[in-house]
């Protein structure tokens, strides 16, 4: 079938677009989401394409790959396109290493090598979950930051096996369809980047700063419905109480922090009494709302850009490969960056179309 003709039925967290000629597929997922791997590796084995694009960067490569049998190695080959993203390729396994149970990250000069540990899959948490989770999480802030905490508590609400396990598909399926992976995203470092987030949407409005993973870009087939794709990738979870048990911990360290701030006092319990802790229960859920919103923007924004650059890198690579029209890139991202990175694909998209008429 011809590059130009293929289409694919995609599911609610997916949608599509054209680059430089070549089909751009943009899926969504939850890291904690066992569905989110299924449909990367479906969506990967249909489209067949010649680039994989993954919202990793260096620094957590490790993401990609399951550790390899006991006392073996894996080695990977990483060199840099043009607009300096990590791409990848050349996956070799190796049994007699020093390196054991570790990912030899090898760099387009063969002395710069770095080596990262692999770890096996975590186990789902156990016990008392809400209890577990806080404690995970506040051992977790006092050991290796936020990216562990937040891995940590996502395997104590137990919705998958491991978190990401959506990379480690679409790791898997371009192996064997022979493509390179593309690591789109900012080094950990950079997560936060306040002046960099308010300078890449600089002309957006304000509203869709704070909101922008709800909102769809204009045109038809743009972006997603956010609310309909989080109910497919949650769908097929096997745990079906996810939501009791986050609203169940919302209220848990509410109630914790009314307690500890001198606003409640559990003991004389009476209607007065409990008139002011729903009221500033709402004032506080009002407030987490407002830092949300904040804590998204500050998380996508810088992200969202550099992913749509290295989409639109990887587009144009694979427009050449076929002559200038056709070829197929995946992006493989969280479910609220898809909106985002539809966006500035539309507005690079219409750029373009202004020149080429010019």
């Amino acid at each position: 079938m011809p590059q130009s003709s293929f289409d694919v039925r995609l599911p609610p967290c997916a949608c599509r677009c054209t680059i430089s000629g070549a089909q751009v597929f943009i899926i969504g997922t939850a890291h904690i989401s066992s569905r989110s791997a299924a449909d990367v590796e479906d969506l990967i084995t249909l489209v067949r394409p010649d680039c994989v694009v993954v919202e990793l960067s260096r620094d957590r490569i490790s993401s990609l790959y399951l550790a390899p049998a006991a006392g073996s190695s894996l080695r990977i080959d990483v060199r840099e396109t043009q607009e300096g993203f990590p791409e990848l390729s050349k996956t070799e396994l190796l049994t007699c290493s020093t390196a054991r149970d570790s990912l030899i990250v090898r760099g387009p000069a063969y002395g710069e090598v770095d080596i990262v540990p692999l770890c096996p899959p975590q186990a789902r948490g156990e016990g008392n979950w809400w209890a577990g989770a806080l404690r995970k999480h506040c051992q977790s802030l006092t050991q290796e930051g936020f990216l562990r905490a937040q891995g940590t508590l996502y395997m104590s609400i137990g919705a998958a096996s491991r978190t990401g396990s959506e990379f480690v598909a679409a790791s898997h399926c371009a192996e064997q369809l022979g493509c390179s992976i593309i690591l789109g995203d900012v080094e950990g470092r950079d997560l936060f980047d306040p002046f960099g987030a308010l300078h890449v949407t600089r002309d957006v409005p304000f509203l869709t700063r704070f909101v922008g993973p709800c909102i769809r870009p204009e045109g038809e087939g743009t972006g997603i419905d956010l609310i309909e794709a989080l109910k497919h990738i949650f769908g097929g979870s096997g745990d079906t109480a996810i939501g009791h048990r986050i609203l169940y911990l919302y209220a848990v360290l509410t109630a914790l922090g009314l307690t500890l701030d001198g606003l409640f006092d559990p003991a004389p319990a009476n209607p007065s009494m409990l008139a002011s802790v729903w009221a500033a229960s709402a004032a506080l859920g009002m407030c987490n709302i407002l830092f949300a919103a904040v804590v998204t923007f500050l998380l996508t924004a810088v992200r969202d850009e550099r992913l749509s650059r290295a989409v639109a890198e990887a587009a144009q690579s694979a427009a050449k490969r076929h002559g200038g029209g056709g070829g197929r890139v995946v992006l493989v991202c969280g479910v609220a960056h898809v909106n985002g990175v539809a966006r500035h694909l539309a507005k690079a998209a219409e750029a373009a179309e202004s020149e080429t008429e010019t």
